[in-house]
């Protein structure tokens, strides 16, 4: 098995981050990103769980590159909303919320077991994970499935299962008040509102796709916990685990470019798990 963390280990490292990135997003001939060479880039995959994208195929490789590479799992359930790639909000009761949520979390689990892997945490998805950060009743339904699947007998789910979402948010606070793990979560890909949420992928500039420069905004987000918004304001933004986006254009790229600006600064990339 081969080792994500490549770094020269006598460097002693002043700070480590996790890197992350969301993969198995493929379906049929609709290739979505290149696993094959984001996710040894990465110490974690945010894998698919088949409702907004990623079929049985495209989720078991991603799940088998992870494994040979011993990259950690993470899944990545969301709205069941293949047309808009869950970045559109459903308006599903907790029933509802659950129900697709446990079929999403079976789903991979199943995978996860065949391969002989286990899963480590798990981030909502495009608009459930945003809504997950402005109403604590969608996030309690999340945290509270994802506890009691993990819980469950035949589960590949790590007992200190954990949620990955952004710092500060009301995600936070439902994690916190169950005494739940929180990966604090930040985008090298992204821009910021000076009210430290993600500016919107429809806003011009919203998205990042030089390489150089979401780098260098991963390093930011090291050393320095703030970040200069689209409106040209600093806001602090804490990560213990930085994203990429699989499907971007120029994911792969920025990973690279991330990854390697960040060793070269004597960050140790490594799991939070």
């Amino acid at each position: 098995m081969e080792n994500q963390s490549d770094q020269n280990l006598s460097i002693d490292p002043v700070r480590s981050v996790d890197l992350n990135c969301d993969v198995g997003e493929s379906t049929g001939q609709q290739i979505v990103g290149n696993d094959a060479v984001l996710i040894p880039l990465v110490s974690s995959a945010n894998i698919a769980c088949g409702a907004h994208a990623g079929d049985e195929t495209h989720i078991t490789n991603a799940v088998k590159i992870a494994i040979h590479h011993g990259v950690t799992i993470g899944a990545h359930p969301g709205y069941p909303d293949r047309e808009n790639f869950g970045r559109q909000a459903m308006d599903l009761s907790a029933e509802q919320l659950g129900d697709t949520l446990r079929e999403q979390l079976e789903f991979l689990n199943a995978i996860v077991l065949r391969h002989g892997g286990e899963i480590k945490y798990v981030k909502p998805h495009g608009a459930l994970y945003h809504r997950c950060n402005i109403d604590a009743a969608t996030a309690e339904t999340v945290v509270e499935v994802s506890r009691s699947f993990g819980r469950s007998s035949g589960s590949s789910f790590s007992r200190s299962l954990s949620m990955m979402g952004q710092a500060g948010t009301e995600f936070q606070g439902v994690c916190d008040s169950l005494n739940v793990r929180f990966i604090r979560e930040a985008f090298a890909d992204r821009r910021y509102l000076e009210s430290g949420n993600l500016s919107p992928r429809s806003q011009i500039g919203g998205v990042i796709e030089d390489p150089d420069e979401a780098a260098s905004q991963a390093v930011a987000i090291v050393f320095q916990e703030k970040l200069t918004t689209v409106s040209n304001h600093e806001v602090g933004v804490i990560g213990d685990s930085i994203c990429v986006h699989g499907d971007s254009p120029n994911a792969c790229e920025i990973l690279m470019k991330s990854r390697g600006m960040l060793m070269q600064a004597g960050v140790l990339i490594q799991s939070c798990e």
